[in-house]
């Protein structure tokens, strides 16, 4: 691979387009699959090795069925998820969502210097 593709491939992974100075635009969560995919990646990286997987895990060895304890975890998490989900889809226009970010934002800081502080990061 010489320069000159180097630099294509690097200006394809920014997002140039084809015409010089042009950026493709990000897909949109109004677009289809557009939060999907976002909400996928948090939901994955986030819930990493919580309860939940070591369960079903632990599960899927002891009865040696993994498709049946995969199937029925994921089934029992979204029975969970959507009533959550629904309730938040009709009070969303309502929350203040300036003061939620700014909040959690407190939040996270206030318990990093907390952790800091005692010595446990």
């Amino acid at each position: 691979m010489d320069a000159v593709d180097t630099g294509a491939f690097t200006a394809e992974r920014r997002g140039v387009g084809a015409v010089p100075g042009q950026i493709r635009r990000q897909r949109s969560i109004d677009q289809p699959l557009g939060g999907v995919h976002r909400n996928l990646c948090a939901f994955f990286i986030a819930e990493i090795g919580d309860k939940t997987q070591i369960a079903t895990g632990g599960l899927a060895a002891r009865f040696e069925q993994f498709l049946p304890v995969v199937a029925g975890t994921t089934l029992g998490m979204m029975l969970a998820n959507i009533p959550a989900v629904l309730v938040a889809n009709r009070i969303a226009d309502k929350l203040p969502v300036r003061a939620i970010r700014i909040t959690a934002a407190v939040m996270f800081a206030a318990l990093g210097i907390l952790s800091i502080a005692r010595g446990d990061g």
